[in-house]
């Protein structure tokens, strides 16, 4: 994985960083039905989550952070799309 940013990367350029994740909303039969949670993970300068201010490292391990929760509700709702009980 690349942690390399552009060197003309800034909040300026991007003011916000906005994680989406997958929901479920439901059940409808034997289909399940999705939304999607957006998540601010960066305003300005400063990761929303620690309220501290934003440097790549700090910015790559949020990513790799939010990615993990993503990665993990996704086993849950595939999970419980096809349990059958």
């Amino acid at each position: 994985m690349s942690t390399e940013f552009s060197p003309d990367f800034s909040e300026n350029q991007c003011p916000m960083l906005i994680g989406i994740m997958r929901r479920s909303t439901g059940k409808k039969g034997w289909l399940s039905t999705f939304d999607y949670e957006c998540t601010l993970l960066q305003q300005g300068d400063t990761l929303i989550r620690t309220g501290i201010k934003s440097t790549r490292a700090r910015l790559v391990s949020e990513l790799i952070g939010f990615k993990e929760q993503c990665d993990e509700n996704e086993k849950d709702l595939v999970s419980g799309c096809y349990s059958f009980s």
